[in-house]
């Protein structure tokens, strides 16, 4: 199985809080992705690489 280069985690500070967040490739466009109040941003690419593994090549 192929290894996917997967994004360093950054995070940034709001008080007293951290949120973390990922770079991920390049273009004029920025996206941003707010999965919801609680999250975990690292599980969410294991959870989606479980469920929708690459092909085997």
């Amino acid at each position: 199985m192929a290894e996917l280069a997967l994004p360093e985690t950054q995070y940034a500070q709001s008080g007293d809080f951290s949120i973390a967040y990922q770079v991920m490739g390049s273009g004029p466009v920025d996206i941003i992705l707010v999965p919801g109040i609680i999250s975990h941003i690292d599980y969410q690419h294991a959870a989606r690489l479980h469920a929708n593994p690459p092909p085997d090549g």
